[in-house]
């Protein structure tokens, strides 16, 4: 089960510079759509792979919404600081409402690669259920080659053909 954002919908992955040597890593950047567009995409990969291999285990993501948590306490700038703080006031769930998404994609009876989060308004807020994912968050192509990149960077590749599990 792999945690992600609806920020992943803004996000884009930029292969040319995936460890962020040339750009800067900080406010407006883009650093944590991308990383939030990379669960998804990483959770689809997965499942594909986990497919290939006969494997009964099954991948899946899910996304908070907009929940009331310290999230933005490490913002630089206090005006983003203090608007956060207002929106989140007039709009987000509590926490406990936001873990529920991730609770039920791992325990409900989802389809494989199913992706869960608050069924509410926007997708943000309220009881969780199966929601939606931009498209490049479903784009097989970007998805293995994503897959690929660390194995390229690292030398290290994941033998999935280990993970059958009885059943």
């Amino acid at each position: 089960m792999t945690v992600a954002s609806s920020a992943h919908r803004s996000g884009t992955i930029d292969f040319d510079d995936l460890n962020w040597h040339s750009r800067r890593y900080g406010r407006g950047s883009g650093g944590y759509e991308q990383s939030e567009l990379a669960n998804p995409l990483f959770t689809a990969e997965l499942q594909r792979r986990l497919e290939r291999s006969g494997s009964h285990v099954i991948a899946t993501a899910a996304q908070p919404g907009m929940t009331a948590t310290n999230l933005m306490s490490s913002s630089e700038s206090p005006v983003m600081m203090s608007f956060a703080n207002v929106v989140v006031q007039l709009f987000a769930q509590d926490a406990v409402m936001g873990a529920t998404p991730t609770l039920f994609a791992a325990t409900a009876d989802v389809a494989a690669g199913s992706y869960a989060g608050p069924s509410g308004r926007g997708e943000m807020t309220g009881p969780p259920g199966l929601v939606g994912r931009s498209t490049q968050a479903a784009d097989p192509v970007i998805a293995a080659r994503l897959w690929s990149a660390p194995e390229e960077l690292t030398g290290v590749r994941y033998p999935l053909t280990q993970m059958h599990v009885a059943g």
